[in-house]
């Protein structure tokens, strides 16, 4: 630990997303999703398309103490199955 934020943002980039204690600590966190579309499936009643993606998600999040150095992190991977739009064929 005691990473600085300087070296996180070195290291991994901007963090998609980053919030804040109540007490002001920076909590930065990251996303990397590793996946391959599935097929296009049509639905014949409707004549439409739907889509999708699944694969790997990788998530982190930092937490910074009052001096801006690493405090805590988790770290966890999974499955992920995105469906998405149907589309007008």
């Amino acid at each position: 630990m005691g990473m600085s934020m300087s070296q996180v943002r070195m290291n991994f980039g901007d963090p998609i997303d980053t919030t804040f204690t109540d007490g002001g600590l920076a909590i930065w966190d990251y996303e990397l999703k590793r996946g391959q579309i599935t097929p296009l499936t049509v639905i014949p009643v409707v004549n439409l398309f739907s889509y999708g993606m699944e694969g790997t998600k990788k998530q982190l999040t930092v937490l910074f103490d009052e001096n801006e150095k690493v405090k805590k992190f988790t770290f966890s991977e999974s499955e992920y199955q995105d469906r998405g739009g149907i589309v007008p064929q």
